[in-house]
């Protein structure tokens, strides 16, 4: 059946020119838009949102955020690896090393890095956190209960016989004494 039909580009072109009222489709709005730069404000011209920036510095923030907007790229973009050439690019080059002597850390004139001496570390784990230090602090009152939820008057008073605070601490390396059935004092 297909074999005995030829349609020819003429064929085309005459049933186009016959029928060109169907393919005419119109559209039912257009939308234009004009860009006017002014170096000052007009009183006759407003944007659609009507914010127009009125200092410089607004301008800037303006054209930032348009630009971090502009600038987002879309998530598949986002999501492909990167070249070699564009992970060079934003690689930047250590400073020239002028001797074969090591790095120091807290050496200011050759390494920016700090010293744990520096950030106030003096070697010792245990007083990292306030190590075996007591705080203690005199029990002036309970808060007042300002709603249902707070614990009824007398629950936040601690003991007397304990002090308000927390106290030295004692060690967590003690032998199991297994005749006692207890750990070594």
């Amino acid at each position: 059946m297909v074999a005995k039909i030829n349609v020819t580009d003429q064929d085309v072109q005459d049933f186009y020119n016959q029928n060109r009222a169907q393919f005419n489709v119109t559209e039912p709005q257009y939308r234009i838009a004009q860009i006017v730069v002014t170096p000052h404000k007009d009183p006759g011209l407003r944007n659609r949102k009507n914010d127009d920036a009125t200092t410089d510095a607004e301008a800037r923030r303006k054209a930032a955020i348009a630009a971090r907007k502009k600038a987002k790229p879309d998530p598949m973009e986002a999501s492909r690896i990167l070249t070699p050439s564009e992970l060079n690019a934003a690689r930047t080059a250590a400073p020239a090393r002028t001797d074969n002597e090591p790095v120091q850390p807290g050496n200011s004139n050759t390494n920016p890095i700090l010293s744990p001496s520096q950030l106030g570390f003096d070697g010792k784990f245990s007083n990292l956190f306030g190590g075996n230090k007591a705080e203690v602090a005199p029990f002036k009152g309970e808060p007042t209960r300002d709603s249902l939820t707070q614990p009824p008057p007398g629950y936040q008073t601690p003991s007397p016989n304990f002090a308000y605070g927390t106290g030295p601490k004692e060690s967590l390396n003690k032998e199991y004494n297994p005749a006692q059935g207890k750990y070594g004092e």
